[in-house]
């Protein structure tokens, strides 16, 4: 049940960021989008990113990762609060890298390591294949 949790967790994050891009651009519907000239006013105002398109096996891979990350024993309570890393996906032949990359905490200056005031680097190897945690890797 909370590995499901999770998911849905991770899918309402996704539908928040979409829905709320959409809020930015004072959009409300699919229809002006389709309007050429409402397209082109988007991209003058510069308000609109290009959206990032996901293969469904790269989320797949990513809530399997971020539900290890949450349970991760080696990771205090402090430092897997997701808002505080940078996510990265890359897909293998195989398997699936998920790296979570702990963001600077205000004011902190960039050292050797694979840790902040707000988080420890992380990289989970998620098999293609059963989509299951391979291999976990901290970085020092």
């Amino acid at each position: 049940m909370k590995k499901l949790f999770s998911i849905v967790v991770v899918i309402v994050a996704i539908a928040a960021f979409w829905i709320g891009t959409r809020r930015a651009s004072n959009h409300t519907s699919v229809e002006p989008m389709l309007n050429t000239n409402a397209a082109i006013e988007h991209e003058i105002e510069g308000q609109m990113q290009e959206p990032n398109k996901i293969p469904g096996s790269s989320v797949k891979a990513l809530c399997v990762a971020y539900d290890a990350f949450l349970k991760d024993p080696d990771l205090s309570p402090n430092h897997n609060k997701i808002e505080n890393y940078t996510v990265s996906v890359r897909e293998g032949n195989k398997t699936f890298e998920v790296y979570f990359e702990a963001r600077l905490a205000s004011g902190e200056k960039p050292h050797p390591g694979g840790s902040t005031q707000l988080g420890r680097d992380v990289t989970y190897a998620i098999s293609k294949q059963g989509f299951q945690v391979t291999k976990r890797t901290f970085y020092k």
